[in-house]
């Protein structure tokens, strides 16, 4: 929300992370209410990231197996890792709106 830690964050991203579109719908990804700064790891074929309450109001504090369909492809990748999550969208997507790992330096 504006005025917020998250916000503050993510203050120097917001161009980019206004132009997220969804790699299924090519729908705006979120408004930025929904995107954090995440922690991610990558499994064996998948990444998983760590959805918090401390980032998301009815967050489930787990590492979470991100959607394939949610992942943003690696040409539109920014300089951080962001997750867009909602817990209203948890039977879908697992609440992934959209996920970006950080872009390879």
């Amino acid at each position: 929300p504006p005025g917020s830690p998250e916000a503050e964050e993510l203050a120097p991203f917001a161009d980019w992370l206004s132009g997220l579109r969804s790699p299924r719908t090519s729908v705006r990804c979120c408004d930025l209410s929904d995107c954090r700064l995440v922690q991610y790891r990558i499994k064996v074929d998948y990444y998983e990231a760590y959805i918090g309450s401390d980032s998301w109001e009815g967050a489930p504090d787990t590492w979470l197996a991100v959607p394939d369909g949610v992942v943003i492809p690696p040409a539109r990748r920014g300089p951080v890792a962001v997750a867009c999550w909602s817990r209203h969208q948890v039977p879908f997507n697992r609440g992934f709106l959209c996920f970006a790992p950080a872009a390879a330096s």
